[in-house]
């Protein structure tokens, strides 16, 4: 094994790339085209693709308690979606709702019935 010490190392170092400068005009002007070259590029990769695949082709490879799953993924899914937008429903009619006169015989009536919407809607998310 050679000593780093000695000076009788003949182990030779990898050589390391030199960064090249470049002009930047000429830089800009090969932007613009190599912008297009990527567009063409992108149109031949679509071409090449060939046809899409079937939603009965692409699940055709999954096991049923796979396809259960996503379809449960699928239920789950849509429900936190329909629960979100109407739980800002909510929140409007409880501000309307808070709005108005708390001496009124209806005021604790609808606070009481949104406080029971929320908690239906928050044990459906979970």
């Amino acid at each position: 094994m050679n000593d780093p010490t000695k000076g009788d190392n003949t182990e030779q170092l990898p050589e390391v790339a030199k960064p090249t400068t470049a002009n930047f005009d000429d830089k800009t002007d090969k932007t613009d085209n190599n912008d297009k070259d990527k567009d063409n590029k992108k149109d031949d990769k679509a071409a090449d693709a060939g046809p899409m695949a079937t939603i009965s082709e692409v699940f055709s490879f999954a096991t049923p308690p796979e396809k259960i799953k996503i379809f449960a993924g699928l239920i789950c899914a849509s429900v936190s979606g329909i629960v979100v937008p109407s739980m800002a429903f909510f929140f409007a009619r409880i501000f309307e709702d808070l709005s108005s006169d708390p001496s009124s015989s209806d005021f604790l009536k609808n606070i009481r019935t949104l406080a029971f919407s929320f908690m239906i809607l928050g044990v459906v998310i979970f």
